[in-house]
Formats: C-alpha cells, structure tokens, sequence
C-alpha cells in the first residue's frame, strides 16, 4: 500500500496553524480536533514546520506552565529538520522511517505541495487492515480448496 493509498482513506482537512500564533491557539486546535500534531504553514501556504503534542509538553515542562502567549514558531519543529514522506513512499517505507527517526507524524509532500499527514497510529491500521485481509484470503483458499 502506498501513502497516497492511505491519505484516500482518510479525512480530508489538513489542520495547521500559522507561526506567530500563540501557543493557547495551538492548544486549543490540538484539543478540540483531538488531534497529535499540527502543521505551521506560513506566507503563500508554504510548509515552515510541524509542531506536535511533545513540543508543547517540553515547553510546559521549561516554563512551569506559563507558555500562552508564545509563538508556534519558537518551539515547532523547522522545516529543515522536519521529517517528510512523499505520496509515492509505501506504508512499510514510512514505518521504517517513523521508526528510525523517532517521530509519530510526517507531513506528506508532492514536491513542495503539501497533500496530507499521517500518524503512526494511521500506519499501523493500514498494516493491520493488510494483515487481516491476507489472513482472509488464506482462510479463503484453504477451505474453498480442501473443503
């Protein structure tokens, strides 16, 4: 299965915040979306970073609390260290890739256009599915052939 199979699976909206936005901005879109991880995307929709749960968590840890008003763009993670997939990459590439690098979300690029996010949590429901429907299609061959 490829990425671009798994994104057609999935809700359409994308959800991102803007850099300059305060971090009470973030914390409400990640709580009412019941989401893990927005994308910060700055001037002409152009891709500047990702800033997820864990962020805001080290933040709250090293601020005692007090992190309302600042800026996304001070703790997310920049688009040069941000880790990405591309709509061609497989769910088995991607998983290897979160795996190795320690990371739970991957903006999915088509180039520099942005087309989707995935979670860990989506890849491993692709592999499961996968898994589910080979299992099936074993049963199906066994008994319909012996029996």
């Amino acid at each position: 299965m490829s990425v671009i199979q798994l994104l057609k699976g999935k809700a359409k909206t994308v959800y991102s915040i803007k850099p300059k936005a305060p971090l009470c901005d973030c914390l409400k879109l990640l709580n009412d979306k019941r989401i893990g991880a927005l994308l910060v995307i700055g001037r002409q929709g152009k891709l500047e970073g990702l800033i997820s749960e864990r962020d805001v968590l080290r933040t709250a840890h090293k601020t005692k609390g007090k992190m309302c008003h600042i800026p996304v763009e001070k703790i997310m993670t920049p688009r040069k260290k941000l880790v990405t997939a591309g709509k061609e990459n497989s769910i088995h590439e991607v998983m290897e890739t979160m795996t190795k690098r320690r990371v739970r979300h991957l903006p999915i690029l088509d180039g520099e256009k942005i087309i989707g996010i995935i979670s860990i949590g989506d890849v491993v429901k692709a592999l499961l599915d996968e898994v589910l429907a080979e299992n099936k299609q074993m049963q199906d061959y066994i008994y319909g052939k012996y029996i």
